[in-house]
């Protein structure tokens, strides 16, 4: 439960994924919605969605160890 009355909050949680564009693609069949950047959309680097639950994003991030 978020208490969204309180000063502190929890703002954006980062989980790390092998392939960011096809986790994106995933999410995005599941109605998941993501914010495009100022460089362009989604790349293999990372991306952050919509806030969600009062105000949280998700950003995923690459990470090769999610690999194995």
């Amino acid at each position: 439960v978020l208490d969204l009355d309180d000063d502190e909050c929890l703002q954006r949680l980062g989980l790390g994924t092998a392939d960011v564009v096809a986790t994106v693609a995933q999410l995005r069949a599941r109605g998941v919605e993501f914010v495009a950047s100022k460089v362009g959309d989604i790349d293999s680097r990372g991306a952050l969605t919509r806030s969600l639950m009062g105000g949280v994003m998700f950003e995923l991030v690459h990470d090769e160890r999610a690999q194995a």
